[in-house]
């Protein structure tokens, strides 16, 4: 559900909105990076950096559900999600889980 909403922010362009792979887990699946924040925002002017994590481990399905709103939230057009990306960079971890991990030779914390 997660994956499928995060396919769809790419199709619609948003300038404050970046993806990237930030590594391969043991399993070789792709763990993005998502950075959010106002690029007009000037360099000069110091932000703070937010991380967020969710889903570490393939049961805790809730907090996908937790980062699907809270990424929502920031990237709508409201005021308040507005004036957060003007004062913050966020970093979204987003590991892709799988239900199979668990039937395969590595440990069920492995990603």
């Amino acid at each position: 559900m997660l994956q499928r909403f995060l396919t769809r922010l790419e199709s619609v362009s948003l300038p404050h909105l970046s993806r990237s792979t930030l590594c391969l887990s043991v399993m070789k699946r792709k763990v993005d990076l998502l950075t959010i924040t106002d690029p007009s925002t000037p360099i000069s002017m110091r932000k703070s950096i937010v991380y967020i994590s969710g889903r570490v481990h393939p049961g805790e399905t809730p907090s996908s559900f937790v980062v699907h709103g809270f990424l929502d939230f920031i990237l709508s057009a409201l005021p308040q999600a507005q004036l957060l990306r003007k004062r913050c960079i966020f970093k979204v971890l987003i590991p892709r889980s799988s239900h199979l991990c668990v039937v395969s030779t590595k440990t069920v914390n492995s990603i």
